[in-house]
C-alpha cells in the first residue's frame, strides 16, 4: 500500500483523536473489509493466500502499514520439553 492510499479513508478511530463521525466512516470501513474478507473466504481453497489477505485487510483496517498472523501454540503444564 503506498502512502497516497493511506489517506483514502478520512475515518479515525476515538484513539486517533476523530470524531463521532470520524469514528462511524472508520467502523464502517472495517466492516466493508470484513465483508470482502468473508467472500473471499467462501470463495478460496486454499489457506496461505487467504491468510495473506486476512492480515493485508487487517492492516487496513486498523490504518497501519503492518500486520502478521501468529498460532497461539499452547504449552502443558506438567510437561518436559526433553525427549524420554
Amino acid at each position: 500500500m503506498n502512502d497516497e492510499q493511506w489517506g483514502r479513508h478520512a475515518g479515525r478511530s476515538p484513539e486517533q483523536g476523530g470524531t463521532s463521525a470520524d469514528e462511524l466512516a472508520y467502523r464502517l470501513h472495517q466492516q466493508e473489509l470484513l465483508a470482502a474478507f468473508g467472500l473471499l473466504a467462501v470463495n478460496t481453497p486454499r489457506f496461505m493466500p487467504l491468510l495473506q489477505e486476512a492480515t493485508r485487510l487487517c492492516a487496513e483496517g486498523m490504518h497501519t502499514r503492518y500486520c502478521k498472523a501468529m498460532e497461539y501454540l499452547p504449552t502443558r503444564i506438567g510437561s518436559s520439553s526433553r525427549p524420554g
